[in-house]
């Protein structure tokens, strides 16, 4: 079962399944290291709709909830 980024919490991490949006977001992401198969950490989730930060290969992300709300990922067992 996937998950929206946005709705995942701090600390939980999980692995990007799939990116619903057109292939200019794809390429963006995909520039910035966010890729199906990677795994990413939600490090803070700004309230009243403010960006998520995350990690992911070890380099720390800002993805608008708009965005984060295209990315499913699937939670890690840990998480």
């Amino acid at each position: 079962m996937t998950v929206a980024l946005n709705e995942m919490k701090k600390g939980q991490s999980g692995t990007v399944a799939e990116i619903h949006g057109g292939r200019g977001m794809r390429q963006r992401l995909s520039a910035l290291g966010v890729r199906p198969g990677d795994t990413i950490r939600v490090m803070r989730s700004a309230p009243f709709m403010g960006p998520v930060l995350v990690e992911i290969g070890g380099t720390e992300l800002a993805i608008g909830r708009d965005i984060a709300q295209r990315i499913r990922l699937e939670p890690s067992e840990t998480a």
